[in-house]
């Protein structure tokens, strides 16, 4: 296959027999050495809670032992349906110092706590019924971008959780 990445043909998706989590991995056809057994993401521990609080609900996931923060970015990806547009809008976890978009913030707020690694998805159900929208789909991810890696420079892990 010939592409404008040429290092780069060809995504790879792995699902459990869970059918709640995949991996994704950009594989490198190009690479002279085809074999990679330690990544940085093997010893990261991920923790989901979720608790209802009134109308909302706060799913919160910490993360352990994840390796350096400038190859693994953990987030929560929330997808949101309007019923009055019929579009979907898919909406990231906030890091420190990242802009607020007000407009999500009426139906969920999902951040990092600074100097934690600790994350939050709160959602706003009240505000949500009104407007018609809808929550299809939460999901838990690791973005890695380890770029000496030997067979996937760039891998997701995914865990459905809605």
């Amino acid at each position: 296959m010939n592409s404008r990445f040429s290092d780069y043909n060809s995504w790879l998706i792995l699902k459990s027999n869970s059918t709640r989590e995949s991996l994704t991995l950009l594989l490198i056809y190009k690479s002279a050495n085809r074999l990679q057994t330690t990544f940085v993401e093997n010893s990261c521990e991920i923790g989901i809670e979720k608790t209802e609080i009134g109308n909302q609900t706060e799913y919160k996931a910490t993360t352990r032992n994840c390796g350096n923060n400038n190859v693994v970015r953990e987030t929560f990806k929330v997808v949101l349906a309007f019923s009055k547009t019929e579009k979907t809008e898919n909406i990231i976890t906030r890091y420190p110092g990242e802009a607020v978009y007000e407009n999500h913030l009426k139906y969920v707020d999902t951040y990092k706590v600074e100097n934690e690694d600790t994350y939050y998805a709160i959602f706003k159900w009240p505000a949500m019924e009104k407007d018609g929208v809808t929550l299809d789909g939460l999901s838990f991810e690791l973005w890695v971008n380890e770029k000496n890696a030997r067979i996937s420079s760039n891998r997701l892990w995914r865990f459905n959780i809605v």
